[in-house]
C-alpha cells in the first residue's frame, strides 16, 4: 500500500513536467503591413544590364522604405546574365515583389517568364501572355531540334548536302545549354510553388499560354484588370517571405510610381545588340575613311563619337572581342579594294567578315536575345553598298585628269603675248607664262599646251579657235581677240 500510494505521487509530480516539456512546431502567419508600394513600369523594354540595375535598385529602395514592389512587366526578352540577377535579387527580397504583366497586349516572353515566376506573387492582365522561353542559337534554329528522314543512317539515308549531322560537339553544347537553362526554371517554379513541369516546357518546347491558361495550369496566381483590381486582390493573399508564411496587408496604401532617370533611358537604349552593332560599323567605316582620305574630318568625328558610343555599350553587353576583329578585318578589306584592283574580292570578303563578326559580337547563351540574323544581314548589306558605293566614287575620280599642279596646265588654251620664236610670252589662266614652240608663232594667235617641261616652260603649238574663250581646266579667261 505504501509503496502504491508512493509511485501515486511520483507520478503526479513529473506529469506537468512531461507536458510543460512539450514544444508546438506550428507557427501562425505574420502581417507584413506595408508602409506604401512602389510600381515599377517596365513597357515593352527589354532585358539587359541597365534595366537588371533598375529593378535592383528599386528593390532595395523597397526594402529601406518597407514597401510592397509592384513590378508591372511587358518585355520581349534579353539577356540571360541579366535575367539571373533580377531573379537572384527576387528570390533574396526581404519584403513582397508582385510581378504584373500588364496592360492588355503586353507579354512576359522569355526572360519574363523567368522574372514573373520568381515573384512572390504573380499576375497577368487579361489579354496577355507568358512564355516562349526556349534555347535558340544565333542563327534562329532550335537547339537539339531535327530529327526525320534528314537523321537517318544507312543506304536509305536521303542525299541532303545541308541535312544536320545526328551528333556532333555543338549539338551536345546546345543540350547541355537547354539542360542548365531547364534546371534553373524547375527550381525557380519548385520554390515558387508553381507548375514546374510547364516551366520546363516552356525552356524545351518553346510553350507559350494565354492569362486565363497560366492560372489554371497554376504558373500565376491570379488574373487582374487593373492595378487597383490587383491591389484588392492582393490584400490578404498569403506568401513565403524569406522562410515564413506572410498575411498582406494592401488595402488604402500610398502608390509610388518609379521610372528610369534620363541617363537610364539612354543607357538603356544603347544597351540594346542591334543599336551596339550599328554603332560599331559606323565608328570603323568612318576612322577608316577619314584615315585613308585624311582632312575631311566629318567622316573621323563621326567615327570617333560611333566609337565612343559602341564602347560603352559593348562594356554592358557580354561582347565577343574576337569577332570585333573580324568586323575590323571586314572593314578594312573593304578600304583596300581602293588601293588594290581586286575587281570586288576584297569587297566581298570585307562583306563576309562583317557578316560573321555581326552574329557572333555577343558572347551569351542565348537563350532570350541577340543579334537576329535578318537584321545583321541588313546591317551588313547597307554598310557594305555605302562604303562599295564611296570606293567607287574614289577610284573614278582617281582616274580623272588633275585640276591643280603643273600637269593640269596639259591641253589647256593659252594667248601668246610676246611673239614665239621659237620662246616667247603666253597668257593662260590669268597668268603669263614662259613658252617655246616649235615655229614661229605671233602675238594673239591662240596656243594649246601640250607639255610643261621643269623650271615651268611651256611647250606648245598652234590651234584653230573661233573669237570666245581662251579655256583652261578652270575655266578661261575671257578674250576679245580673234585667230590669224
Amino acid at each position: 500500500m505504501a509503496r502504491t500510494l508512493i509511485g501515486f505521487l511520483l507520478l503526479y509530480w513529473f506529469c506537468p513536467v512531461l507536458s510543460f516539456g512539450q514544444e508546438t512546431t506550428t507557427t501562425s502567419p505574420i502581417e507584413f503591413r506595408a508602409d506604401g508600394v512602389l510600381v515599377l513600369r517596365l513597357e515593352d523594354e527589354s532585358v539587359n544590364p541597365v534595366t537588371a540595375r533598375f529593378i535592383v535598385a528599386a528593390i532595395d529602395r523597397a526594402e529601406a522604405e518597407n514597401a510592397m514592389l509592384v513590378l508591372m512587366l511587358d518585355t520581349p526578352g534579353g539577356l540571360v546574365q541579366s535575367t539571373r540577377e533580377i531573379v537572384k535579387r527576387f528570390l533574396s527580397s526581404k519584403v513582397p515583389v508582385v510581378t504584373y504583366v500588364a496592360p492588355g497586349g503586353a507579354r512576359a516572353a522569355s526572360a519574363g517568364m523567368f522574372i514573373t515566376i520568381a515573384s512572390h506573387v504573380a499576375a497577368m492582365a487579361p489579354g496577355t501572355n507568358i512564355g516562349a522561353a526556349h534555347v535558340v542559337d544565333i542563327t534562329g534554329s532550335w537547339p537539339g531540334g531535327g530529327g526525320g528522314d534528314d537523321q537517318t543512317t544507312g543506304p536509305n539515308r536521303p542525299t541532303n548536302p545541308f541535312a544536320k549531322p545526328p551528333a556532333s560537339s555543338g549539338s551536345i553544347m546546345e543540350e547541355k545549354v537547354i539542360n542548365d537553362i531547364s534546371a534553373w526554371a524547375r527550381g525557380i517554379a519548385q520554390l515558387r510553388g508553381r507548375n514546374v513541369e510547364w516551366a520546363e516546357k516552356a525552356v524545351r518546347e518553346s510553350n507559350s499560354i494565354s492569362a486565363e491558361e497560366a492560372v489554371q495550369l497554376n504558373v500565376v496566381d491570379f488574373i487582374a484588370n487593373d492595378l487597383d483590381d490587383l491591389m484588392t486582390k492582393l490584400d490578404g493573399r498569403e506568401v513565403d517571405l524569406a522562410g515564413h508564411t506572410t498575411i498582406l496587408r494592401t488595402s488604402d496604401l500610398p502608390r509610388t510610381e518609379i521610372q528610369m532617370s534620363q541617363r537610364q533611358r539612354i543607357l538603356n537604349m544603347l544597351a540594346s545588340p542591334n543599336v551596339a552593332l550599328m554603332l560599331l560599323f559606323i565608328a570603323f567605316a568612318g576612322l577608316a575613311y577619314e584615315v585613308t582620305h585624311p582632312g575631311l574630318i566629318m567622316p573621323g568625328t563621326i567615327g570617333l563619337i560611333s566609337l565612343l558610343l559602341a564602347a560603352l555599350a559593348l562594356n554592358m553587353l557580354p561582347t565577343n572581342w574576337a569577332a570585333v576583329l573580324l568586323i575590323i578585318a571586314g572593314i578594312a578589306l573593304i578600304i583596300a579594294e581602293i588601293k588594290f584592283v581586286s575587281y570586288g574580292l576584297l569587297t566581298v570578303a570585307g562583306a563576309v567578315c562583317l557578316f560573321f563578326g555581326a552574329i557572333a559580337l555577343f558572347d551569351q547563351p542565348f537563350p532570350f536575345m541577340g543579334v537576329p540574323v535578318m537584321t545583321a544581314l541588313g546591317m551588313v548589306i547597307g554598310v557594305t553598298s555605302i562604303m562599295a558605293l564611296l570606293v567607287f566614287l574614289i577610284l573614278r575620280t582617281h582616274r580623272l585628269p588633275p585640276a591643280i599642279g603643273v600637269s593640269s596646265l596639259v591641253g589647256g588654251l593659252a594667248e601668246v603675248k610676246r611673239e614665239l620664236c621659237p620662246e616667247g610670252k603666253v597668257f593662260m589662266n590669268g597668268t603669263h607664262w614662259d613658252a617655246v614652240a616649235s615655229e614661229t608663232i605671233p602675238v594673239g594667235t591662240h596656243v594649246r599646251v601640250v607639255q610643261v617641261r621643269e623650271g615651268m616652260l611651256l611647250v606648245v603649238e598652234r590651234t584653230k579657235l573661233e573669237p570666245a574663250t581662251i579655256a583652261g581646266p578652270s575655266g578661261g579667261v575671257p578674250t576679245s581677240r580673234s585667230t590669224t
